[in-house]
């Protein structure tokens, strides 16, 4: 009977220290939050701050911050390069024409901006028209200026 007794007490006491385990356990896993009202703003007196406005300049140090010699200062001039092609003017050359053998208009060949093009009359390619043609010139217009340009082979 007196080993049954230890047997019991000891039963009881690991069931609580388990239980007391899993209640931490759990207790950990699942904290309590706490209330997230927003307070009331209805007592706050709202005050302008007035900022000095803060300015300030970067300059150009001359000297090494390292050495402490006096660096030499570069001076770059800007030079406009000018272009050999006027704005109102176009490299446009005539190569060719083809004759198809029905009724239908006759194709001009154009190398316009270094890239030949098919043109018939009355089309436009990089504002470039072609206005009229037979088999030895072409008339374009280029920025509302008309050119006669001869055939080129």
């Amino acid at each position: 009977m007196k080993n049954k007794k230890k047997t019991y007490v000891l039963l009881v006491l690991v069931v609580v220290v388990w239980g007391l385990v899993i209640y931490r356990i759990i207790a950990a896993l699942n904290p309590e939050l706490p209330d997230l009202t927003p307070p009331s703003l209805s007592g706050l007196k709202v005050e302008s701050i007035k900022r000095d406005s803060l300015s300030f300049t970067m300059t150009k140090l001359d000297r090494d911050p390292f050495l402490g010699t006096i660096t030499k200062q570069d001076t770059f001039k800007i030079v406009k390069a000018q272009s050999s092609i006027p704005k109102n003017n176009i490299q446009v050359t005539y190569k060719g024409i083809i004759m198809p053998s029905s009724k239908e208009a006759a194709i001009f060949i154009l190398q316009i901006k270094n890239r030949e093009r098919l043109l018939k009359v009355g089309q436009s390619v990089d504002s470039v028209t072609l206005v009229k043609g037979n088999a030895s010139t072409v008339t374009i217009k280029y920025n509302h200026i008309v050119r006669q340009i001869p055939i080129k082979v």
